[in-house]
């Protein structure tokens, strides 16, 4: 006994095609929505590199100090620590066109240490300090997300990957200084 055709199923097959025809066979066709990055601002870095600090039991210097570089290159940094041989410089692009070529982190280092001089206040004479270049491309967010596209990286995962940075020089450096003060 044949089927009775249905005016519904007329229909079906059209409105398929028309989907199929209008773009919704395999990709969306959606547009991604241009997401911006940008590095952490200079100043919420320096703050979590003087939290950082404090909560470590430094103390900062009331001005911050001028460091030579092995290669002549010299520079006044953002941060210096009171009593301690350590610097801290966030490296800004508008720093990079002042301060001119510093030379890189070592290879196969996460954190990018340098041996530096500074003139002493206390003795006038020059001391090596360890200068911890926190460079600004390393820090670069996601800064305006919408609900159509989620941001890769975002503004507290930086900071936290910033403090992380900063936890784990500080570690290094009171190993090293630990060392030293063994027999």
């Amino acid at each position: 006994m044949p089927r009775s055709r249905s005016s519904a199923g007329y229909l079906v097959v059209p409105f398929a095609m028309a989907l199929s025809w209008a773009g919704c066979h395999g990709k969306a066709n959606t547009t991604a929505a241009q997401i911006d990055t940008r590095p952490l601002e200079e100043g919420r870095a320096l703050e979590i590199a003087r939290r950082s600090l404090a909560g470590r039991q430094f103390s900062l210097t009331p001005s911050s100090s001028t460091v030579e570089l092995w290669n002549r290159v010299k520079f006044q940094v953002d941060v210096s620590v009171l009593g301690e041989p350590i610097a801290i410089e966030y490296l800004t692009e508008e720093n990079r066109l002042d301060i001119g070529e510093v030379p890189p982190a070592a290879t196969g280092s996460r954190l990018h240490v340098l041996a530096a001089s500074t003139m002493s206040e206390s003795t006038g004479r020059l001391e090596k300090v360890f200068l911890l270049i926190l460079d600004a491309r390393r820090y670069i967010y996601q800064y305006n997300p919408t609900s159509q596209s989620r941001a890769d990286v975002t503004f507290v995962e930086v900071s936290e990957r910033l403090q992380r940075d900063l936890w784990d020089f500080l570690s290094w450096y009171e190993t090293e200084k630990g060392k030293k003060k063994e027999p």
